[in-house]
C-alpha cells in the first residue's frame, strides 16, 4: 500500500474512509519494522478522523499505539468539525476500577462509575505530588475502557483498591506503578475517607417569610425599604428560598463554620452596616474568597498588617512580631 516519494518519504494512498493521504518519514531499512508492527493501519485510521487536514503523518520512531500510532502526527480543523484524540495528545493507561471511591471536595465520596453521568463541573480531592499537598481539582474528562490485566491492592488497615498495572501509587520512594509494588511496601492514603454521598432533598430551609419574621421582629425596626432590598439581593443570588439542594449551601456552611471559629462578624452600632472578617494564611484566604464568590458576594483583597505581640505567662514575658493577613466582606 506504500508509494515511495524519495529515500525518506513514503505515501499511504487514500482508500476506504480515509479523508486524506498518509505520509511516513522513514528509511528503507526501518520500513520493515514499521510494516511488521502493522502501524500503517493506524496511520490510515487517523486519516479517517473528522476535520483532519493535510496528511496523517508518522515519524521515524512510529510504533503501535492506542488507536493513534505513537509517533503519529495529525492536524485538525475545528471549523470543519475537528476532534481531539486522546491517543494523539497522549494519556497514560493507569486506571482504577469503577467501584473505587473518589472523594469530592465537599467531603463525601462516590464510586468512580457514579461520576460517569455527573462529572462535569465537579471538583475532587487530589494529591499534588509537586507541592506535597492535598488540593481540589476539576475533572476534565471521563474515560471508560476494559483492561486485560488488573491487580487488587490490600493494605493492613483494610483499604482495598483495584487498578491496572500501570497505575501509580505514592510511596516513600516516590511514585511507583502497581506492577513494581511488593509486599510490605508503604503506600500513602487519605487519612479521612469521607462520608457516603446522599442526594439532598429539595425541602426549603429558609423562606422569604423567615427573613421577614426575623427582621420585622427586631425592636424599634426602622429599615424602611431596607427589608425589600435585602430580600431582593438574596433572591438575585439564588439564596431565597434556600433549599437543601441549593448549590450555594455547602459554601455557605463552610463560611459560617469559619466565621464562628476564627472569623469575626459584627454590625456597626449593633444595627448598621455589617462586616465579616477572615484571618489566615494568604493561600487559605484565596480559597475563602472563592467560596464567598460562589455564594454570590465579593470579598476584599488580602490585607497585610504587621503586629507586635506581648504575652505574660507563668513562664515569663514573651514578645514577638508577626504579619497578619485578612480579608473582609462588607455586605450586610
Amino acid at each position: 500500500m506504500l508509494k515511495r516519494i524519495d529515500d525518506y518519504h513514503w505515501l499511504v494512498p487514500r482508500t476506504g474512509d480515509m479523508r486524506v493521504e498518509g505520509l511516513v518519514y522513514t528509511s528503507k531499512e526501518m520500513l520493515s519494522h514499521i510494516e511488521k508492527e502493522d502501524v500503517l493501519r493506524q496511520v490510515s485510521n487517523v486519516a479517517t478522523l473528522p476535520g483532519i487536514v493535510g496528511r496523517s503523518m508518522a515519524m521515524p520512531d512510529v510504533h503501535w499505539g492506542y488507536g493513534f500510532p505513537i509517533g503519529g502526527v495529525a492536524a485538525m480543523d475545528i471549523e470543519a468539525g475537528g476532534v481531539i484524540s486522546p491517543g494523539g495528545v497522549g494519556y497514560d493507561i493507569n486506571c482504577l476500577s469503577g467501584d473505587a471511591f473518589i472523594k469530592h471536595k465537599h467531603g463525601y465520596y462516590l464510586r468512580m462509575d457514579e461520576f460517569e453521568n455527573m462529572w462535569q463541573g465537579q471538583n475532587i480531592r487530589c494529591f499534588d505530588g509537586y507541592n506535597n499537598q492535598i488540593v481540589n481539582t476539576k475533572i476534565i474528562n471521563f474515560l471508560k475502557r476494559k483492561s486485560r490485566k488488573v491487580f487488587e491492592i490490600r493494605t493492613k488497615r483494610k483499604r482495598t483498591i483495584i487498578a491496572t498495572e500501570e497505575h501509580p501509587f505514592y510511596t516513600k520512594d516516590g511514585m511507583k506503578k502497581v506492577k513494581d509494588l511488593v509486599r510490605n511496601t508503604e503506600v500513602a492514603v487519605l487519612p479521612f475517607k469521607g462520608v457516603p454521598y446522599e442526594k439532598p432533598g429539595d425541602e426549603i430551609i429558609v423562606a422569604e417569610e423567615d427573613i421577614k419574621k426575623v427582621l420585622l421582629g427586631l425592636e424599634k425596626d426602622s429599615r424602611g425599604h431596607g427589608l425589600e432590598q435585602i430580600i431582593l439581593h438574596l433572591k438575585r443570588r439564588g439564596l431565597l428560598p434556600l433549599r437543601y439542594d441549593s448549590p450555594q449551601l455547602p459554601y455557605l456552611l463552610k463560611v459560617m463554620g469559619y466565621v464562628f471559629g476564627d472569623g469575626t462578624i459584627y454590625f456597626v452600632n449593633g444595627r448598621g452596616k455589617g462586616s465579616t472578617w477572615f484571618y489566615g494564611k494568604p493561600e487559605d484566604l484565596k480559597e475563602i474568597q472563592e467560596d464567598v464568590g460562589r455564594i454570590g458576594f465579593s470579598c476584599s483583597r488580602v490585607y497585610l498588617r504587621k503586629r507586635e505581640h506581648r504575652i505574660n505567662t507563668a513562664y515569663g514575658k514573651f514578645e514577638f512580631e508577626s504579619v497578619e493577613s485578612s480579608c473582609k466582606v462588607g455586605s450586610s
